[in-house]
Formats: structure tokens, sequence, C-alpha cells
């Protein structure tokens, strides 16, 4: 949280908003859990936030498509030949969205 308002106090000061990627990270997560909230808080300058067309240039385009890769379809047909019945019962839900790598994960952060 103190990221986001000190970026706030940062950007009071410029023509052109520069967001932290802790502050990127956040407004995706918020956009994505409520757009309405997200632009409401935005439109209002309750906080300055990025728009969205900049979130979804962090996220990239999504189909939307279900399935698996050619390459962990591979990886799983090989296991299941590998795997006693007992061991192939299992529940698998993914949910996956990359992010420009510009993204990764701050190692001082931990």
């Amino acid at each position: 949280m103190a990221v986001l308002l000190l970026n706030q106090v940062e950007n009071l000061m410029k023509k052109k908003f520069t967001w932290e990627p802790e502050v990127i990270a956040c407004c995706i997560i918020l956009h994505a859990r409520s757009p309405g909230t997200y632009k409401y808080m935005r439109q209002s300058k309750l906080l300055l936030l990025p728009s969205v067309s900049t979130l979804r240039s962090y996220i990239g385009k999504s189909t939307g498509g279900v399935g698996f890769t050619p390459i962990a379809e591979k990886r799983l047909t090989s296991l299941a030949a590998i795997l006693g019945e007992q061991e192939k019962e299992v529940s698998l839900e993914v949910d996956e969205m990359a992010l420009d790598p510009k993204m990764e994960k701050n190692q001082t952060m931990g």
C-alpha cells in the first residue's frame, strides 16, 4: 500500500504518469475483482490509477480458450502411462494469466 501512496505523490508532480510494477499488479487485481469500482475510483480521481488500456498492455491478449498446450498434454500423457490407477485420480483447476516480463517479482521484496 505504501508504494501506491508514494506513486500517487510522485505522479502529482508529473505531466505523464509512471507506475511502479507493484502498483500495476495491484491495479490489475483490483480491476479484475471489480471493474465498476476501478472505473469509479479512476474517474472520480479518488486515486490516480493507470488506464484500463495500460493494464491490458501488461496483461496481454487472452483468447479465453480452455485446454492444455501441446507440450503440457504430451507431458500428462507420458505421466499417465507410468502412474497407477489410484495415482491418476486428481482434480485439476488452473487459472493462468501471463504478465509482461517487466512485471517480474522484485527479489528484494521477498
